[in-house]
């Protein structure tokens, strides 16, 4: 479970993840988004990132939309998978959300990720 803005964050043993409103309480979206049980979440509040990782190996990058006018959205932006690794933490280790640590259950082992931004060509 984590806290983000508004929203707290759940994730269940059958690997969805819940957003609930801290306010009112109501469930604000649900994402069937691995295939075992989701073992950590973290948040990264500059950017509003969201980050799962699940028993499945697969961790996934998500940007939560609250402002208005669009309604509550959950948008995935990056997923990658580790294999036959059951993940057992994984955590943004900045507040951008641009850096990752994943680890995993067997493993001696901290896997770095680094998110960066695609630049447009003209």
């Amino acid at each position: 479970m984590s806290v983000l803005r508004r929203q707290v964050i759940v994730g269940t043993l059958r690997g969805r993840v819940l957003f609930y409103s801290i306010s009112g309480g109501e469930l604000m979206a649900e994402v069937f988004a691995h295939a075992r049980a989701i073992t950590c979440i973290s948040v990264a509040p500059e950017s509003a990132y969201v980050l799962t990782g699940s028993e499945d190996g697969r961790f996934i990058v998500y940007k939560l939309h609250t402002r208005k006018p669009q309604a509550f959205q959950v948008e995935y932006r990056f997923s990658d998978e580790l294999p036959n690794c059951a993940i057992m933490g994984a955590q943004f280790t900045n507040g951008r959300g641009s850096s990752i640590a994943v680890t995993c259950f067997d493993r001696n082992a901290i896997y770095g990720y680094r998110i960066v931004k695609k630049t447009e060509s003209i």
